[in-house]
């Protein structure tokens, strides 16, 4: 997933959560974050070390 549309998605459910006061949009704000946060370590880790992701392929 793209960090930035999951950040995005964020924002949205913090803005419904702020408007609705609903529980469920606080777990997919948070839910949301999460995700974000992972796939920005994930995207960061594959872009790192190309001669790395060589040799474990040999």
């Amino acid at each position: 997933m793209n960090p930035k549309l999951l950040i995005l998605l964020a924002w949205v459910f913090y803005l419904l959560e702020r408007r609705t006061s609903d529980e469920i949009w606080l777990f997919c704000m948070v839910s949301s974050c999460v995700l974000a946060v992972c796939a920005y370590f994930y995207k960061r880790d594959d872009r790192s070390d190309p001669s790395a992701k060589k040799a474990k392929d040999a």
